[in-house]
């Protein structure tokens, strides 16, 4: 009777356990669900499908062609043993389902997964290669033996605080958006070939080779990582935006064989790299007709326990300093590897975009009449003002001008007036032009029967030095640099 009642108290207990977990599914008289097979330690399940139940399996299993309901779900059979347990799920179709760790390793080729799905816990291994996510989530995952995400397709991807601890391989993967946030990469990360919308990795760590080689993303922001070697970007294409800020290439950066020509923002502030290993062309990050490519990411600051970001307001002066740092970094990069001219260009574009922030007219003029000292060719606009300006004033004294420079009319052979308004006009602006320039000055030219005219002369004298000293004094560019030495500016 003892033995009844302890056999009874044994059946509600399980019977109480079932209940909480749910409607287990049919089974087989070995306990396993009657659609699957033992075959020594494995378990085989093939061609089944199985809507709002509990499926429970031992360490090993192997499924293929199987549909799993929304309300289904796959446990260990012993769930709280710690023995390894493994899935091998190929062309399976799985609903909402959340995995709490397969320590035995996990694939899922060719799986699709069309509700949210979530892994949890040490993985294994995990082989996604060609299957379809739409919402997967990777939170606070390990991977120890291999991660294969080759030709996966995700609607969202997060991966979230996750380890991967062998090689991470995402190539040819496709993805409207794909997150990896505060994860490492402790070898190889491949994502060559790849099509991303939105790519997203933000304060990961990348130990191995990293490559984005022949990748195309709309959007690929890489935002406070860590790379200890070189990535390759050889034929990336980014389509809108690229951003590189607060990251780390402690190995260096090559973007020569990037293709960014039709991106229209591109992203460099606190990249820390050292300039001698930042490699690529000015025309890729030169503003074009759209405007500037060159610009800054906000600054984000984590509020509340979920770590949601913020933008920091920033006043023009610290945005503009972020900015100024990322030319600088552009500058001395070219510098570095002997391209003064496009180190030249950098410069200049960075006093426009300072005029933009600012707007001062006396900046504003600097820009347009000597190009911020970058451009001092255009020191012929001034020239032009200024000439035309004392013409003018000289033009009541054409006949006495003309009279200067054509020694006939000087000597009283050719009468002055005999000499037409357009060729008098045009002694007048060589006159103009000669003393501005100071290509000659002589005395004859001092009149002092006109005073006037004498002191106007050597006011034009006084202003063609003055321009000579600011040419000298504000020209930038590092071809000049030893002509200003020699001549003590």
């Amino acid at each position: 009777m003892h033995l009844y009642g302890c056999r009874t108290r044994i059946w509600l207990a399980t019977v109480l356990a079932l209940g909480l977990l749910g409607t287990a599914t049919a089974t087989a008289g070995d306990g396993l669900p009657r659609e699957c097979r033992k075959y020594s330690e494995i378990v085989r399940c093939t061609t089944v499908t199985w809507q709002d139940e509990l499926i429970l399996l031992p360490r090993q299993a192997e499924i293929s062609h199987v549909q799993l309901g929304p309300g289904s779900r796959i446990s260990p059979s012993i769930p709280i043993h710690p023995l390894p347990w493994s899935l091998l799920c190929n062309d399976c179709l799985f609903g909402a389902i959340h995995f709490t760790g397969l320590e035995g390793g996990g694939s899922f080729r060719s799986t699709q997964f069309t509700d949210e799905t979530e892994f949890w816990g040490s993985f294994a291994g995990a082989a996604f290669s060609d299957a379809s996510l739409t919402r997967g989530v990777f939170r606070g995952t390990t991977i120890s033996v291999a991660a294969r995400f080759d030709g996966a397709k995700f609607g969202a991807g997060t991966f979230d605080t996750v380890t991967v601890d062998a090689t991470a391989d995402f190539s040819r993967s496709h993805a409207s958006w794909l997150s990896m946030v505060d994860s490492s990469f402790m070898r190889n990360s491949l994502f060559a070939s790849s099509t991303w919308r939105h790519g997203i990795l933000r304060g990961s760590r990348f130990v191995g080779r990293v490559d984005f080689s022949d990748a195309t993303a709309d959007n690929l922001v890489i935002e406070g990582c860590t790379f200890e070697q070189s990535p390759s970007f050889a034929r990336t294409k980014i389509r809108r935006a690229f951003s590189l800020a607060g990251s780390t290439f402690s190995g260096g950066l090559d973007l020569r064989h990037t293709d960014l020509t039709r991106a229209k923002a591109i992203a460099i502030d606190n990249l820390a790299v050292e300039p001698e290993k930042f490699r690529f062309r000015w025309e890729q990050f030169r503003s074009d007709a759209l405007g500037p490519r060159l610009v800054t990411r906000p600054v984000l600051k984590p509020t509340g326990p979920l770590r949601r970001y913020r933008p920091v307001i920033e006043t023009p002066e610290q945005e503009f300093s972020r900015l100024a740092s990322s030319y600088d970094l552009i500058i001395r990069s070219l510098s570095a590897h002997g391209d003064d001219k496009g180190a030249d260009a950098a410069k200049f574009e960075l006093e426009g975009r300072r005029q933009e922030y600012f707007g001062v007219l006396s900046h504003r003029l600097y820009g347009f009449f000597l190009g911020y000292g970058y451009e001092p060719w255009r020191i012929i606009f001034v020239i032009i003002v200024l000439v035309g300006a004392f013409s003018g004033l000289y033009a009541r004294s054409s006949m006495t001008i003309a009279g200067i420079l054509n020694r006939d009319i000087g000597e009283g052979k050719i009468s002055s007036r005999a000499i037409k308004r357009l060729p008098r006009m045009a002694y007048v602006v060589l006159f103009s032009a000669s003393v501005l320039l100071g290509i000659r000055f002589q005395r004859e030219w001092i009149l002092p029967s006109r005073p006037w005219l004498t002191a106007l002369v050597i006011t034009e004298w006084l202003v063609g030095i003055a321009v000579y000293v600011l040419f000298f004094a504000l020209v930038r560019t590092s071809g000049f640099v030893y002509v200003k030495g020699l001549l003590g500016f």
